[in-house]
């Protein structure tokens, strides 16, 4: 059985293709992951601190630019984009 994961809305990015979240991994888990996911219409009325349910055993997945770097939070972390 496939449990919905609990997740947090942060903010859109700037190109608002994008939303920041925290989510925790599964329901063991008590550390929250930032991560970022393909934004849509749902997000519309959110506010940065909304909980929300994202759907089971997303994909994670990372994104390089164009010269195949991969892109990184300024402390050299990998962005962690989620797909289902």
């Amino acid at each position: 059985m496939d449990t919905p994961i609990s997740a947090t809305f942060i903010r859109p990015t700037q190109s608002l293709n994008h939303i920041l979240i925290k989510y925790q991994v599964n329901i063991f888990s008590t550390n929250m992951i930032y991560a970022y996911v393909r934004n849509s219409d749902f997000f519309k009325d959110f506010e940065a601190g909304k909980e929300f349910k994202l759907p089971a055993n997303p994909r994670p997945v990372f994104r390089f630019k164009e010269n195949g770097d991969r892109y990184e939070y300024s402390d050299g972390e990998p962005q962690l984009y989620l797909e289902w």
